[in-house]
C-alpha cells in the first residue's frame, strides 16, 4: 500500500502493480548502505528485464494503453531536439 504513495500519480495506474512492487524492492537493494550487499549491475539489468515483462490485472493490462498498442507506455520525458 505504501508503494502507491510514492508512485507518480500521473501514471494513473498504467503499470503492472506487481512489476512496480518488484522494482521498488530492487531499488531498496541498490540503496543498501554496505556496498558489498548491493546487487551487481548485471543482476540489476537481469531483474529489470524480468520486471519489464510482467503483466497483471491492473489498469495497465486491462485497457489498450497509450503507446505502441500493446500497453507499453513511453515514459521517457526527455525533450527531443
Amino acid at each position: 500500500r505504501k508503494l502507491f504513495r510514492v508512485m507518480d500519480s500521473r501514471l494513473d495506474g498504467l503499470y503492472p502493480s506487481k512489476g512496480a512492487y518488484k522494482a521498488a524492492i530492487l531499488a531498496l537493494h541498490c540503496l543498501t548502505p554496505e556496498a558489498k550487499q548491493r546487487p551487481r549491475m548485471s543482476e540489476v539489468v537481469e531483474k529489470l528485464e524480468v520486471i519489464q515483462s510482467i503483466k497483471d490485472t491492473s489498469k495497465y493490462s486491462q485497457r489498450d494503453g497509450p503507446g505502441n498498442g500493446n500497453g507499453n507506455r513511453n515514459l521517457n520525458h526527455s525533450p527531443q531536439n
